[in-house]
């Protein structure tokens, strides 16, 4: 219900400044993307289905970082849903993402933010201490042209032990398939 809403919203907002170099966009790529829920961990097993938006880099739409203090103040926004199929650990997450081109169409990127959980306290749960947690993710992706990418993530939330001592968090792993406007 979540990924219709997220998709809903992203329809229904038109995307302005199509043009590299243009203003700031907050509608400038859409991710779907399909993960192995909780690795190695309790759930594991489920798949999560994610929708993510991002917005243009701040301070350009489509300009590239021209040094590493450009790279690190100028980065994305991002906004999303991770949804489990099978009835467990889901979650919203917003943040920052910094992306980095490597060659011939590769690119990695890194993600830091908070997401909101739905922890309920079960024994057949993940113990997320707490509904808010951190949230960091890292991908390899590659370009196919100027507007559809592919990006294997691994991505992890955690409350890095504020919420108590019990911390195991949340790793899923896969990938998302991005359209930039």
């Amino acid at each position: 219900m979540m990924v219709v809403a997220a998709l809903a919203v992203i329809v229904a907002v038109p995307a302005r400044g199509d043009e590299i170099g243009s203003a700031f966009r907050l509608f400038d790529t859409v991710r779907l993307g399909a993960f192995a829920h909780n690795v190695g961990m309790r759930e594991e097993g489920e798949v999560d289905v994610s929708a993510q938006v991002v917005t243009s880099r701040l301070g350009g739409a489509g300009a590239a970082p021209t040094d590493f203090a450009d790279f690190l103040l100028k980065p994305r926004l991002h906004a999303g849903v991770m949804a489990n199929t099978g009835g467990d650990t889901s979650y919203a997450y917003a943040g920052l993402t910094w992306r980095a081109d490597l060659f011939a169409g590769f690119f990695s990127e890194f993600e830091f933010g908070g997401a909101f959980n739905n922890y309920v306290e079960a024994a057949d749960r993940i113990d997320m201490g707490c509904h808010v947690t951190f949230r960091e993710s890292a991908g390899l992706g590659y370009r196919f042209g100027e507007h559809v990418d592919l990006i294997a993530n691994i991505e992890h939330a955690s409350h890095a032990n504020l919420c108590g001592e019990t911390n195991p968090g949340i790793t899923n792993v896969g990938m998302r398939l991005g359209y930039r406007f």
